[in-house]
């Protein structure tokens, strides 16, 4: 089943802006940025980029996923270097994060999903005026409505999310990830285990779009 795979959507913004820690102008200008970089004109084609065994991705899909990795980098103050080629080997490592949730059977529900939407929505319903207004912005920049964005839009990014966690958690707890409480452990072994599935999958990786690279 074809799946658009955005785990660093305007969703994960949305928690992003819930802890402020730059300024309203910053924000919004970031918002906007995203907005701008996903207007793309209606008769513009999209083509297929990148496929992944059976699963295939559009020139839409890999911009909408670089917009909003760029927006959570700058709300997050990462000093990773967004390029291309970072982009792609994220979107890939996401996909096959969610293939492995899946075959491990701890998917998590839409309900769940809905129910973390939920809160999350209360929860910035409580901040500032500002922080409500940008909220707005981020809504505004999906071109959805309200109530759309928060019970079936924002719901389906939260579900690929809480999906790879449960994976996480499933992994550690059956000795696959490093154990124990050490966070700088943890990633460590987390960034081996997405690795070692991004390396095994390469042979199935067919880049469609000659001015791409696929990371080695």
């Amino acid at each position: 089943m074809k799946r658009l795979l955005i785990l660093i959507g305007l969703a994960a913004i949305a928690v992003a802006i819930a802890f402020p820690s730059f300024a309203t102008e910053q924000k919004t200008e970031i918002i906007r940025d995203v907005k701008a970089g996903l207007n793309l004109p209606e008769q513009q084609e999209n083509p297929v980029i990148l496929q992944i065994g059976s699963e295939t991705v559009t020139q839409k899909e890999f911009q909408t996923f670089k917009e909003y990795l760029i927006a959570n980098q700058k709300l997050t103050k990462s000093s990773a270097t967004v390029t291309d080629e970072y982009v792609l080997k994220e979107y890939i490592c996401d996909l096959l994060l969610y293939e492995k949730a899946e075959e491990s059977g701890v998917v998590v529900d839409f309900a769940e999903a809905q129910q973390y939407a939920k809160e999350m929505r209360a929860l910035i319903e409580k901040s500032d005026d500002e922080t409500k207004r940008i909220q707005d912005k981020v809504i505004d920049a999906t071109g959805l409505d309200t109530e759309t964005y928060w019970n079936t839009y924002a719901p389906k990014m939260y579900q690929q999310q809480l999906s790879i966690e449960k994976l996480i958690t499933q992994l550690s707890e059956q000795g696959m990830l490093a154990t124990g409480s050490d966070p700088n452990t943890l990633k460590k072994a987390y960034e081996a285990y997405r690795e070692e599935l991004y390396r095994a999958a390469k042979p199935t990786i067919q880049i469609l779009q000659t001015d791409l690279e696929i990371a080695s």
